[in-house]
């Protein structure tokens, strides 16, 4: 019997403690249902504001270097100018040695 007795003790306590632990539990539970749940969004709002300013200011920095890209590419050429000046430089000169080639060919012609 002493062991049943035990037994009916330690389940006696168990229950009490179970019963103590139920009613903190209510008691948090009733705490949680009073205490109003607030909604504040203005954190999220402003980093949303945030986001959308640099966001912005992102969009007209990469304008503006879109923009500078394009004035360059405006007022580039399809060859760069020292070629071309080298370039009408030896037609000047291939110009000049056929046209002596031609006057000396002419020249000797001229006296056979």
């Amino acid at each position: 019997m002493t062991k049943l007795e035990e037994i009916s003790a330690l389940l006696c306590l168990e229950i009490d403690e179970f019963e103590k632990a139920v009613g903190r539990l209510e008691k948090l539970n009733r705490a949680m249902k009073e205490e109003p749940i607030k909604v504040d969004s203005s954190e999220i709002e402003r980093l949303l504001k945030e986001h959308r300013v640099e966001q912005l200011k992102n969009l007209r920095d990469r304008e503006a270097a879109l923009n500078g890209i394009l004035r360059k590419l405006e007022n580039a050429l399809v060859f760069p100018s020292w070629a071309l000046k080298l370039l009408g430089s030896l037609l000047i000169v291939v110009m000049l040695v056929l046209g002596y080639a031609v006057w000396e060919v002419t020249k000797m012609t001229g006296r056979i």
